[in-house]
C-alpha cells in the first residue's frame, strides 16, 4: 500500500494488519482499534466514524413502542406473549412455560 497510515497511531508499517474503511477509506490497524482485533475481518470492513454515522441513521422511532411503560419479568412475558401471538400468527403460551 501507498501513503496508507493508521488513522489512531499514524504508522504505515505492519500494511498486512491495516484496515481500510469501505466508505471513508480511513486506516487503522487491527492492533489500534478498539478493542484490538486478533485478526482481519473477512468481508467489508468500515470504521467506528462510519458505523456510528449509520447507526445514528435508525433513530429514535427503532426499538420499544411502549418505551415508557415499566415491566416487571411477569408482565413484559405477558407483552412478549401477545407480540409474537399477533407477529407469528401462533397459539399463545402460557406464562411461565
Amino acid at each position: 500500500m501507498e501513503n496508507v497510515f493508521c488513522g489512531v497511531c499514524g504508522s504505515g508499517d505492519d500494511e498486512d494488519r491495516l484496515l481500510l474503511c469501505e466508505d471513508c477509506d480511513k486506516s487503522i490497524h487491527t492492533h489500534c482499534c478498539q478493542p484490538p482485533l486478533s485478526s482481519v475481518p473477512k468481508g467489508e470492513w468500515r470504521c467506528p466514524s462510519c458505523v456510528a454515522k449509520e447507526v445514528g441513521k435508525i433513530g429514535l422511532n427503532y426499538g420499544f413502542y411502549d418505551a415508557n411503560v415499566k415491566y416487571n419479568l411477569f408482565t413484559f412475558a405477558e407483552y412478549a406473549n401477545k407480540f409474537k401471538t399477533d407477529y407469528f400468527k401462533v397459539k399463545e403460551p402460557e406464562v411461565g412455560q
